[in-house]
């Protein structure tokens, strides 16, 4: 079997393979394909006439060559009955099994977290962007919901007692959020406490569903007219539909300059949410410990800056105090009017304002974080998505 390491290590070779393989699948010349750089491992290739479509190799299929899980596999299947089913996917046009390299249609210029991230050079979004967002998050759950026979297929990692295991992590990291936040307010720490362990309490007990384990803002693409389009679907997980919609949702800007924290779902897309069946109050509480856990991991990161996961995060989430704010913004704004939630993000904003009046003038990180140490794992990243790190730079747009 060709093995892509041995054949196509050299650009010249890889730029040859894709031209001619792409070019034998398209009815175009080798030579008249424009090629471009997306990220690692993604090209997109342009036609003659204009037309794009976009290459990818899956770098890990090795892995998992000849299971149930065989990443491959997975997305051909997943993707063909995702498209068949009008969700909002690119259709995959060839694979090549040798090479582990997949042909997809091109349904856009931008990625969510990109549109978010330069949003100043972009005309205003239009109100019913994140409303988008979740009628086609949904659509991938009632769609995905009946495919049993796909159950088989879900990954080493992304089984339902591996998301409680990791729900476990990511609540002992909110906790120790707010051991920060309200160090110097035990009683508001005491009352925030009771709030959230009801709160993960919920969200625990709810039901999880079938999906994609690769749950991102950069894995939502935006075609010209706003649409949502969502990619990576080569490993599936059990998880909780408004935790991976949070996650779509919320632009987390890792790389950029001036990266920040952006919240695409706004009240429109929590009135589709509940449109479509679903729980806002759930999708309250998801947004209320994914937000903690962002604190966590910056906490952890300016406690103890010159460890590699906290040298690699903070050149990610660059200037960590503004980061810290933006946070501490988005958790005091209530998403519903559900008593335990307006509570604790009451208790956060009043409390938060505090900590960060008085951090360093000039902070940065080499400054060490003022406050209470963070306890609980140190898996605090488990929930800012289990399978995608959020220390990764800015995309070329896709």
């Amino acid at each position: 079997m060709t093995s892509y390491a041995s054949t196509l290590a050299e650009p010249t070779a890889l730029d040859s393979y894709l031209r001619g393989w792409v070019a034998a699948r398209c009815g175009a010349a080798p030579a008249a394909l424009q090629i471009r750089t997306l990220g690692v491992g993604v090209w997109r290739l342009e036609r003659p006439d204009g037309s794009p479509v976009v290459a990818k190799h899956h770098l890990f299929r090795a892995l998992t060559r000849g299971t149930a899980w065989d990443h491959l596999d997975v997305e051909s299947v997943v993707l063909g009955r995702l498209h068949a089913s009008g969700c909002p996917v690119p259709e995959l046009l060839a694979v090549d099994p040798e090479t582990d390299f997949a042909l997809y249609e091109c349904v856009g210029q931008t990625t969510a977290d990109a549109y978010a991230q330069t949003a100043a050079s972009h005309p205003p979004a239009p109100d019913a962007l994140g409303a988008r967002l979740v009628r086609g998050c949904q659509h991938l759950h009632a769609v995905l919901a009946q495919q049993r026979d796909l159950e088989a297929r879900v990954a080493p990692g992304g089984e339902a007692a591996a998301l409680r295991a990791a729900w476990t992590e990511a609540a002992a990291a909110a906790e120790g959020a707010l051991d920060w936040w309200l160090a110097a307010a035990p009683r508001a720490r005491r009352a925030a406490g009771a709030a959230l362990r009801r709160i993960v309490a919920a969200c625990a007990a709810a039901p999880p569903l079938l999906g994609s384990a690769d749950y991102n803002a950069r894995n939502v693409v935006l075609d010209e007219q706003l649409q949502p389009h969502f990619i990576e679907f080569a490993t599936l997980s059990w998880d909780w539909p408004e935790r991976r919609l949070v996650q779509y949702g919320t632009s987390l800007g890792a790389g950029w300059p001036e990266g920040r924290f952006v919240n695409l779902l706004d009240e429109s897309a929590r009135q589709a949410f509940a449109r479509c069946g679903g729980d806002p109050v759930l999708l309250d509480y998801h947004h209320v410990v994914f937000l903690l856990n962002g604190v966590a991991l910056l906490a952890r990161a300016l406690q103890a800056p010159a460890t590699p996961r906290a040298r690699a995060l903070l050149a990610a989430w660059k200037h960590p105090w503004q980061r810290l704010a933006q946070l501490c913004a988005l958790l005091g704004e209530p998403w519903s009017d559900d008593a335990r939630a307006c509570s604790l993000r009451r208790l956060v904003r009043e409390h938060g304002a505090r900590v960060l009046a008085a951090a360093p003038d000039s902070p940065g990180p080499d400054r060490p974080l003022r406050g209470s140490r963070i306890s609980g794992p140190s898996g605090a990243e488990a929930l800012v998505s289990r399978s995608s790190a959020p220390v990764v730079g800015p995309p070329a747009t896709a």
